[in-house]
């Protein structure tokens, strides 16, 4: 029972029913045979937040939308129905054609039962001229060497910002945050969207156009060299040897930089296949595997010099 009265609507739905019963109690002993209707009258107040209308072309509202307490008379049955249905009310101040400077406009009241009034009122607000200002996309991104950002392309450079003087100050620059998933899809296409920030690095309500930037990661092309790596040798046959280049085999891969910095050499494997091979020399072609985030630099075969060689029980 306790979790049910503490929910605002239902209290308030209660109330409403027993207001509702205590009116037809009242009104039905006060209009007996002879007797003269008395009409219950009540005078209560309701809030709410301002919906304040201006010219947006010209000028802006200085400050968060006003909060308005307003008297509302009536009887008391349609009053209190008015109190519980507020959310449906609206609180209007139309501010359309004033300029620059401080008014009192009188508040508007949408949405009263007809039998129910409400006091007149006027509200004070403040009006400023909206400026317009441009200025360049800086970019950001977490968690990797900033120096990738030289690499994205950023479309359009800059960003129109539009509003009152007063929040254009506050202004130092217009960001877009770069996500990291943008550096595994070089050549691909991320839309963001731009925040007009202070120096404290926290977003300033006002108007950005265009409101979001495309973004495409377009690094240079670079090549690294992979020395000392041992291949897998494929259908040696028993009783023979295979000799290698000393120190190993030496690949260039060809990549963006981000994706080079990801290859290991555990990530290169070549495979040499000798099946069938007589003891002897040979320039073999042989199978490289490597990540598919990056390429070999030479498009040719890669061809590794060998010597097959009988083991000296078998000569």
């Amino acid at each position: 029972m306790d979790s049910l009265l503490r929910n605002n609507n239902l209290v308030r739905v209660i109330a409403f029913i027993l207001a509702v019963i205590l009116w037809l109690v009242v009104r039905a002993g006060s209009e007996g045979p002879g007797q003269t209707t008395i009409i219950d009258r009540v005078t209560e107040s309701i809030s709410g937040t301002a919906d304040v209308l201006v010219d947006s072309n010209r000028v802006s509202l200085v400050g968060n939308p006003p909060e308005v307490t307003v008297n509302i008379q009536g009887e008391r049955l349609a009053v209190w129905q008015a109190k519980m249905q507020v959310n449906k009310i609206k609180f209007v101040v139309d501010a359309r054609g004033m300029g620059e400077g401080v008014h009192e406009v009188p508040l508007r009241i949408e949405g009263l039962p007809s039998d129910v009034t409400a006091e007149a009122k006027t509200v004070s607000i403040r009006l400023e001229p909206n400026l317009t200002r441009t200025f360049p996309v800086q970019l950001v991104i977490d968690g990797v060497d900033p120096a990738v950002l030289r690499d994205i392309r950023t479309n359009p450079l800059d960003i129109t910002v539009f509003g009152p003087a007063s929040l254009l100050d506050q202004v130092q620059k217009i960001q877009a945050r770069v996500p990291n998933k943008i550096l595994d899809a070089p050549g691909s296409e991320q839309t963001v969207i731009v925040y007009a920030v202070n120096a404290q690095g926290k977003p300033v309500n006002l108007t950005l156009q265009p409101k979001t930037v495309d973004l495409v990661y377009q690094p240079a092309v670079q090549r690294k060299t992979f020395s000392n790596l041992q291949p897998t040798v494929k259908g040696l046959a028993n009783g023979e040897q295979i000799v290698l280049p000393t120190g190993g085999l030496s690949v260039t891969l060809e990549g963006y930089g981000v994706s080079l910095i990801k290859v290991n050499p555990a990530d290169i494997r070549i495979t040499i296949d000798v099946t069938g091979l007589a003891p002897g020399k040979y320039e073999r072609e042989a199978t490289v595997e490597v990540p598919p985030t990056v390429k070999l630099a030479d498009p040719q075969p890669f061809r590794v010099p060998i010597t097959i060689t009988a083991s000296p029980k078998t000569q």
